[in-house]
Formats: C-alpha cells, structure tokens, sequence
C-alpha cells in the first residue's frame, strides 16, 4: 500500500481481506504482551504471555498490579487501532496456591470496572469452560446435547437419504471436531457418542436394529452408507493436529511443540503429538513424519506431506471397517458380492451413491 486506507465502517466479515486485515491490526497488542515476558506455565518449562485468536485475547501477570496496568495497557493500545474492550465479556481471576481466590480491590479501565471471577465459576474462552484447568466435563456435555440435537433435526427431516448424510457430516459432526483438538476425550466417550448417534439413526427408522454398525461408516460408492462415525472423526483431527504442529515453519508452534516433548519426558502425559503417533501406528502407518527434524526423502513440502498421510489414514480405516464388516456371516454377503469378479460395482452401488431413496429405504 502506497498511502494509508481510511476504514470508516469496520470491516466488513464476508470480505476476504478482514481476518487478513484484523490480524495485522492486533499484531502491536500482541507484540506489547509478548515483550512483557509472561508468567511460567504448571511445567516451568514453557512462559505464557497472552493467548490471541481474532478478538478472543487472555493474558496472564504475576500481580494484581501488574495485571491492571497490563489491562490498561491493552486497551489503550487496542483504542490506537480503532478496536475497543467488550467490558461486558471481560473478567479477571486471581489465583493463587491451586486456587482461584477472592481479590479485595478492583481493577478499572476507561469502560468500567472489570468483573471477577468467582471460585468454582468457569468461564469460555474459545468455547471451553475453564478457570485453573479445562472443564472437560462441562464443555464434553455442552457439545454432547447440541450435537446430538442436531442429528436428531437432520434425521427426523423430510430430506433424502443422501442429503441426510451429508447434512450429517457438514452441520452435526462439524460441532466435535473443533473440540477433539482442545479437550481430553477417552475412547468410551467416543464410543457411546457412536451409540447414541446409531440409536437416534434406529428411532428415525433410518438405521436397523440389528444391521452392521461398521456399514454406516464406509463410504456409498463401497457400499456403505457414508456417514462420519465420531471415533473416526476424533482419529482423523488428533492426527491432522499432530501433523500440523510437526510439520509447522512458524516459530511459537514450534516452541508449543518443544513444551510438548518435555510435558512427555517429565510428566507422562499423553500429547496431541503422542495421541497421533499411536492412531497411525495402531493402522501400521509410519509415524516417523511427526519425529523432530524430519526431512523427506522425497523433498515434499508440508502440505503434501500432510495430505498423502491423511489419505493413507483414511485408507487405512476404510479397509479395517470392511474387512470386520466381511467377516460378519449375513451382514458381510454384500460386500463380499461386491467384490467378486463380473461384478458391475459402480453400478450396484449407484442407488447409494445418487442417495434420493428415503433413508428408511437403506436401512433395510
């Protein structure tokens, strides 16, 4: 830009420059936190200065001081780039010995006093409860209703059985994928949301009691009726995470990834790194690419890399549900059939693949 843009109406959300545009403007808030150096994280290994998605900003101090001249700090500098503090949406929490501790005091800026946070009353940043640590509990139970309300609305539709599916797959799956990243999940968790999905397919007459669970998940050009099962999913996000934090150029990934390592020398604790590494090795795929330094032997760049490994995932789950489903005595007949010689597939599958039977049709 030769000379300075002059916005006098915000931007503009559907505009593809505003995130573009927003990120430059709150680079200075982000770089002011950062040069005050932050506070040390639970593992002393790794100092936290802020957290900033867009608009969405938490920052840590080690006083109650210095927390309010930060604060004071942030909205001056924010008023410097025509954006303002949402007082309504701010709060502070003093924590002290494990525990979030009542303050006498109060810390006002130019909006009004900012609220604090009580004991025992979480609040969301980027939709996960949290105060002293995640509430996996609460946010699990949160997503769990509204995803399972919303496959109750899409199966007790009047839409096709193809346009169910993907209005599965596109609005009701969509709600857990952003949580897989940032919340524990144990595989019973995932398990019983796989359960409670099938018996609201079995209530709306569009899943069989006693049909093959497995045949749900493959995909209708193999026969299968192509719905997005939740471990599944769950495997495909931890890996693609792990995948873009081992493969990342940016430096304070790679320094996430570093406190990462040492959570797992020192602590034990399980990783998005380590939980990836045990999905690929679990469907025998080399997890060598998510070992520090990799380099390809073949030169490719980091989005290849990710995608030709994410697609020999997906293989690889594919062949494991056809083969349990195989291996069924009358559910596997079909599949078995499909795959034997002068077998028209594409054409025995092509009522599934157009997908405008009703979906009680397919259950059958």
């Amino acid at each position: 830009m030769k000379k300075p843009v002059n916005f006098k109406r915000g931007l503009f959300q559907g505009d593809r420059l505003s995130p573009l545009l927003f990120a430059l403007s709150s680079a200075p808030l982000s770089e002011m936190l950062s040069a005050r150096g932050g506070v040390n994280s639970a593992f002393q290994r790794c100092p936290v200065s802020h957290l900033l998605f867009m608009d969405d900003l938490k920052f840590y101090e080690l006083t109650w001081d210095e927390l309010g001249a930060t604060m004071r700090e942030v909205e001056e500098v924010a008023g410097a780039v025509g954006m303002a503090l949402g007082i309504r949406k701010c709060a502070v929490a003093h924590m002290r010995g494990g525990a979030v501790k009542r303050h006498v005091g109060e810390i006002r800026v130019a909006g009004g006093e900012v609220q604090e946070v009580e004991d025992g009353d979480p609040y969301r940043y980027l939709g996960v409860h949290q105060v002293m640590r995640v509430h996996a509990k609460v946010t699990k139970m949160r997503i769990r209703t509204e995803y399972l309300r919303r496959v109750r609305l899409v199966w007790n539709s009047a839409l096709n059985a193809g346009e169910k599916v993907r209005a599965h797959n596109v609005w009701a799956v969509a709600v857990l994928r952003y949580y897989f990243a940032v919340t524990e999940w144990h595989p019973s968790d995932l398990l019983e949301l796989d359960r409670a999905t099938r018996r609201t397919l079995t209530q709306s007459q569009a899943h069989s009691l006693g049909a093959a669970p497995e045949r749900l998940y493959l995909p209708r050009a193999k026969g299968g009726r192509g719905i997005k099962g939740v471990a599944l999913t769950f495997e495909m996000e931890t890996v693609n995470a792990a995948l873009y934090l081992s493969t990342a150029d940016d430096v304070q990934v790679r320094g996430a990834v570093r406190c990462m390592e040492w959570v797992v020398e020192e602590h034990l604790l399980p990783t998005t790194m380590s939980k990836g590494r045990d999905i690929l090795e679990h469907y025998n795929i080399s997890a060598c690419v998510l070992d520090p330094g990799y380099q390809d032997p073949e030169g490719r760049h980091s989005g290849r890399i990710q995608k030709a490994v994410k697609a020999e995932l997906v293989r690889a789950q594919q062949g494991e549900l056809l083969t349990q489903v195989k291996a069924k005595i009358h559910h596997g007949t079909y599949p078995r059939q499909l795959a034997g010689d002068g077998i028209d597939r594409a054409a025995s599958v092509k009522w599934l693949v157009d997908g405008k039977v009703p979906a009680r049709v397919e259950a059958m």
